[in-house]
């Protein structure tokens, strides 16, 4: 799992490359604390060069929006796949995640909703 981290304002934006699994879950659970840590609040998941989630990784993902939330932020997914969809909705998590068709989507998403 590669991470890339780009800041678009206020936003943080994660570009996630490879497997969000077992393997990788700690690194990815790692940059997450990091970013947490030095008070970041909100988030886009850029989803498109993902290519595998599983329970794990869901659960990662729920971890970073639970800390965003409690800091008044949030977390979007962007370029969401087909299985990634999937999955969030078997799982019941597809409310959950706000999901935009792209990156620049989300972070419009994100300042419409603060009206800047």
């Amino acid at each position: 799992m590669d991470i890339t981290l780009e800041a678009s304002d206020t936003i943080t934006i994660i570009r996630l490359n490879g497997a969000l699994d077992g393997r990788s879950v700690a690194h990815c659970r790692d940059a997450f604390s990091r970013l947490i840590s030095d008070g970041a609040t909100r988030f886009v998941i850029d989803a498109s060069a993902l290519h595998f989630v599983d329970s794990m990784g869901l659960g990662a993902l729920i971890y970073l929006r639970r800390f965003a939330r409690q800091g008044k932020g949030d977390v979007r997914i962007a370029h969401a796949g087909r299985e990634l969809r999937e999955i969030l909705e078997i799982s019941g998590l597809g409310a959950m995640f706000e999901i935009a068709p792209d990156t620049d989507t989300a972070l419009a998403r994100f300042r419409d909703a603060q009206g800047t």
